[in-house]
């Protein structure tokens, strides 16, 4: 069995294929796109329809929740079934940023007044900071 350890949480884990997706994505946002380690919390949990579910991750700006992201392994198509878990996380969490991933193909999505759009790319942290 491979571990891997996840920095945010500060422990090693079972390298299943969706943490590998995780860990590599989380990553990203820091290391590439300027966001801080402590910005990103991962296996947050949220209540939905009253019953405790865990969105893989949510990234805070300000103290507040900006980012949902939802995690699949490489060999799960990002499809409207994934695309609605996101959502039915956002219906609670009434952020402006959902994205999911598979580690190879990524759809970050707005949400505001006029519904749902995609992003041509993930925001960097300065972008983050101006919603």
């Amino acid at each position: 069995m491979e571990w891997i350890y996840d920095s945010f949480r500060k422990m090693w884990l079972r390298a299943t294929p969706e943490e590998r997706v995780r860990q590599y994505f989380c990553h990203l946002l820091t290391e590439r796109l300027g966001y801080p380690a402590v910005a990103v919390a991962n296996e947050v949990e949220v209540p939905v329809n009253g019953q405790p579910q865990r969105c893989d991750t949510l990234v805070y700006c300000a103290g507040k929740p900006v980012m949902v992201v939802e995690y699949k392994r490489p060999e799960v198509t990002i499809d409207q079934r994934v695309v609605e878990q996101v959502a039915r996380y956002n219906l609670v969490l009434q952020v402006p940023l959902m994205v999911v991933s598979n580690g190879l193909q990524t759809y970050c999505m707005r949400t505001g007044e006029d519904g749902v759009s995609f992003l041509p790319q993930l925001p960097t942290w300065e972008e983050i900071r101006a919603l």
